[in-house]
């Protein structure tokens, strides 16, 4: 996975976001952060599809990825962010 730019069509110039590469299915939209730069958000749970489906990787295998090469890196102020979702059955 490397980074790209490339993001016409989401409202900034091509040099303000960070793109993953590959993941462009699992893109949500831009999200604000008060004070702070725009960035790309993912879906953390289509970017594992993604990940299983493009690679043909097991579940387990595309999450130990995304958690040592993807959700740690940081690239500066755009860096992408990842939406969880939240199941609240889960936290009852």
């Amino acid at each position: 996975m490397v980074l790209a730019s490339g993001t016409k069509g989401w409202g900034m110039p091509d040099d303000e976001l960070v793109k993953l590469d590959g993941l462009d299915k699992a893109i949500l939209g831009v999200c604000q952060i008060h004070c702070q730069e725009p960035r790309l958000i993912y879906d953390w749970d289509r970017c594992i599809v993604v990940l299983v489906e493009t690679n043909d990787w097991t579940y387990d295998e595309a999450v130990e990825w995304m958690d040592h090469n993807v959700t740690c890196l940081y690239t500066g102020n755009t860096t992408p962010a990842f939406l969880y979702k939240y199941d609240e059955e889960e936290y009852e």
